[in-house]
């Protein structure tokens, strides 16, 4: 079975939050984060959304106050990412290859500030390509619920279906981690 061939560990976010909107980021910047690199695809829009909604523009103002430089990272095309990404003034990297690791070290050559590993921090909703992706690479991750998943490609469906048995592993091998991220919500 393909899912025994990985490290549990890898599969394993930092923390677990409903939605981007419910991170606590000056708790990240308390802890040294000053780089994210955030998903877009049901991470801050759901794929039928095309332009950032005020809650997501607000947001993204307040994180910048904090301190944080910020990069859309995406597997999607520069057509769908490179709009939304200008419209909230970010740069962004599209057709990332997540979980592969170029992506993710691209995304933070072109970063503002050159902060290194241990000071970047990746947000997306995906155990298969956001947090293996960046487990990879030594990062810090948060994973999220996904804002719509009926609205998903089908590739993502099939990923979901995998991520399940994923989940299940952890919860074995980390029963406390994974009830106090409460990830068991991601099977609802």
């Amino acid at each position: 079975m393909i899912i025994s061939m990985f490290r549990a560990q890898y599969f394993m976010p930092d923390g677990h939050y409903p939605s981007i909107l419910d991170i606590d980021f000056e708790a990240l910047y308390s802890k040294g984060i000053r780089l994210l690199l955030i998903d877009l695809d049901n991470t801050l829009a759901a794929y039928d959304e095309t332009m950032p909604s005020d809650r997501i523009q607000s947001l993204i103002e307040t994180v910048r106050k904090i301190g944080f430089d910020i990069v859309i990272v995406s597997n999607n095309s520069e057509r769908r990412v490179r709009p939304y990404a200008e419209a909230l003034g970010l740069k962004s990297v599209h057709r990332a290859k997540k979980p592969l690791k170029g992506g993710l070290k691209k995304a933070m050559a072109v970063a503002k500030k050159h902060v290194g590993i241990r000071k970047t921090c990746l947000i997306g909703d995906q155990l298969l390509t956001d947090v293996y992706g960046a487990k990879r690479l030594a990062l810090s991750v948060m994973l999220v619920k996904p804002l719509k998943k009926h609205s998903e490609k089908w590739y993502t469906r099939f990923n979901r279906r995998i991520e399940r048995r994923i989940l299940k592993r952890l919860k074995r091998k980390y029963p406390e981690s994974y009830q106090t991220m409460e990830l068991e919500k991601r099977l609802t």
